[in-house]
């Protein structure tokens, strides 16, 4: 999904098997649905506009980010 001009990711939040998610350069500026995947262990979010509070939940939660 990266180099797209994606917006928002509210429809990962029923992929509750994903592992890794490539979602760099996009459009994205909140990434809340991604804390409800319990599964998630990388995410390459590089190129968006995340705030900084939402990246370190990613983080508190194991997840690597990019």
């Amino acid at each position: 999904m990266a180099n797209n001009q994606i917006g928002t990711i509210d429809a990962l939040i029923h992929m509750q098997h994903l592992q890794c998610v490539d979602l760099s350069n996009n459009s994205i500026n909140d990434i809340s649905p991604l804390l409800e995947i319990e599964r998630l262990e990388y995410a390459d979010l590089s190129g968006n506009k995340i705030p900084t509070e939402q990246v370190n939940a990613l983080r508190a939660k194991g997840v690597t980010v990019d």
